[in-house]
């Protein structure tokens, strides 16, 4: 599927693999982990780490696994030196077990306290989570090691001390924070059958948009021998060639192009926020035209923190570059702090006459806080024009459009087992053709045909997605503590995970319209008439460019030798 340089599909928007792992903490359940996948099994775990845990999955423990989990390393300069002291836990102790008695000892012992807002909301969409009684969590030491051979296949579970690479610390991030990290989508292009169906989205069903999507897949394996299969089927379609090169593909213009579907939520803002359309052809028109490996995995300019994880064939989860992996459009931390902003101060702007002097002093806000008399003395409505101007991810503070349906599920949610409900349908539909062919009328005959019938339709209903809209915040501006917003922003801009890669995701994205409108001059991709082109758009030392993408690739030469990796099965198109 692709070539032997690496072994993942990334998303083309965004450059993180869609085969993350995660390993939950011990106080989580199950459901908080993430696997990474290769050749269709999970990626065994070979670490020397203390104070880690695996989980048994024949729902006993004896005596020797009999430990608490949530005992306390004593502190050492060196961890593999780590000591650790045991108490005494009765026999079958669970993830969820666990979780449930930390929290009632923080009800007990901190009743006086609030709790962290943040916290809060993770610890309800833990509770959200569906739970697993008959997973046990034991201590990663020695002696199981020895006691069980297997334990390399087992769930990982993180401890202060993980060394792991092949999935990141829960310790580092939660599972909210990677929500949908792992799903990816495709822009598939249309055959001439093509028909609307139900639940395609608005530009789906224009006539000259050359695209569809796809359904959901879940950590996507390319060395996987199984089929690719996405779900649900779409448009009759479930199996498909995908390529982060469509230069590597038998016909680039048949390739189908991969992405997390939160990542194209981010796209679409950037394009309406630049051209008032959301430029889907432009896209797939780039995908094909410049998705060689030499641009797509040496010449795009992403963030550092990418081009650590991608240096091997695998995705590497390198320990504090967590944040690229997060989802960009649900944020946590910023949801949260969107519902303390109400104020009753007027929204007002700046006194006639001193705009202008307001505007010299915009780079002096950095060193302000929330508290200082300076900050106080500027209105809300120059907060909301600097936020607005100067940080146009913030959507939430311009865009009052509606979040995909899709970026809100994951084919594990529709679906467990894709290529079995793949071969369900096939083994069904292939028994009813076989009756159908027969030509037989016996009343035996017609009763197993509606049988198969009624089962085909109810396997189908049983595992569809008809994808809904899911509202978006669009802040007020009158009612909004738009000073409150900024000072917050400034802190999350470094602690949360989510909102730092909104901001890297949407300079990706820009940097993406960069190069369709250069294409474009060059006549590589065809016009499109509904975008609707800024004034200056060439102006490089303006916020057209330098506040919403990245550095433009002007010196990037698009001769044949430089668009080849030199081999026969990444090439670029011709030039005819």
């Amino acid at each position: 599927m692709v070539a032997s340089k690496r072994t993942d599909i990334r998303c083309q928007l965004c450059g993180v693999s869609g085969n993350i792992g995660r390993m939950r903490l011990a106080s989580e359940p199950p459901e908080a982990a993430s696997r990474c996948m290769r050749g269709g099994v999970p990626v065994t775990n070979e670490a020397d780490c203390v104070g880690c845990f695996v989980v048994t999955d024949d729902g006993t423990e004896d005596d020797d696994d009999a430990a608490d989990v949530s005992f306390v390393p004593e502190e050492t300069e060196n961890p593999k030196d780590a000591k650790y002291e045991y108490m005494s836990t009765p026999p079958g102790v669970s993830g969820e077990d666990c979780f449930d008695e930390m929290s009632d000892d923080d009800d007990d012992d901190d009743s006086e306290m609030d709790m962290d807002a943040n916290a809060k909301s993770y610890r309800q969409f833990l509770t959200g989570l569906p739970s697993d009684n008959c997973n046990i969590i034991v201590p990663l030491t020695d002696e199981y090691k020895k006691r069980d051979q297997t334990w390399r296949s087992r769930e990982h579970i993180s401890g202060p001390n993980c060394v792991l690479h092949n999935a990141y610390s829960g310790e580092n991030i939660t599972a909210e924070e990677l929500r949908g990290c792992n799903t990816l989508q495709l822009f598939c292009p249309k055959s001439n059958e093509w028909e609307p169906e139900k639940g395609d989205e608005d530009f789906e069903i224009q006539e000259e948009c050359p695209i569809y999507l796809s359904g959901l897949r879940d950590h996507f394996d390319s060395k996987s021998n199984a089929a690719t299969v996405f779900v649900p089927m779409r448009h009759q379609q479930e199996e498909f060639h995908v390529h982060n090169w469509a230069s590597a593909a038998s016909d680039r213009y048949l390739a189908a192009m991969p992405f997390h579907p939160a990542c194209f939520e981010v796209f679409k803002r950037a394009s309406l926020k630049r051209f008032n359309t959301i430029d889907v052809a432009g896209l797939m028109g780039w995908y094909q035209v410049e998705s060689t490996y030499h641009f797509t995995d040496k010449v795009f300019p992403h963030d550092e923190a990418v081009k650590r994880a991608t240096k091997n064939q695998g995705w590497d989860h390198v320990e504090g570059d967590e944040w690229i992996a997060a989802n960009p459009c649900f944020v946590p931390a910023l949801q949260v702090e969107m519902q303390q902003l109400a104020t009753t101060e007027s929204f007002a702007s700046p006194p006639l006459g001193h705009a202008a002097s307001i505007s010299d002093e915009i780079d002096e806000i950095a060193q302000m806080n929330l508290s200082s008399e300076a900050s106080s003395n500027l209105p809300q409505s120059f907060y909301f024009g600097h936020i607005r101007h100067e940080m146009p991810w913030i959507w939430e503070t311009w865009c009052a459009r509606a979040y995909s349906g899709w970026a809100t599920k994951s084919q594990s949610e529709i679906t467990k087992a894709p290529l079995a409900l793949s071969h369900q349908r096939g083994y069904l539909k292939n028994w009813i053709k076989a009756i159908e062919t027969e030509g037989e009328s016996s009343t035996q005959k017609r009763a197993q045909l509606r049988d198969l019938n009624t089962q085909l339709k109810e396997l189908e209903a049983q595992n569809s997605f008809i994808p809904e809209p899911v509202a978006a915040t669009l802040l007020p501006r009158q009612g909004t503590d738009w000073r409150k917003l900024y000072f917050a922003l400034q802190n999350m801009a470094e602690n949360s995970s989510g909102l730092r890669n909104r901001e890297r995701v949407w300079r990706c994205c820009n940097y993406i319209l960069d190069r369709i409108a250069l294409q474009r001059e060059k006549g590589k991709i065809n016009a499109n008439n509904k975008v609707r082109l800024p004034q200056d758009r060439h102006k490089k030392g303006g916020d057209f460019y330098n506040s919403r993408s990245l550095d433009f690739a002007d010196d990037y030469s698009e001769s044949e030798a430089e668009f080849s990796d030199g081999e026969d099965g990444d090439m670029e198109m011709d030039e005819d």
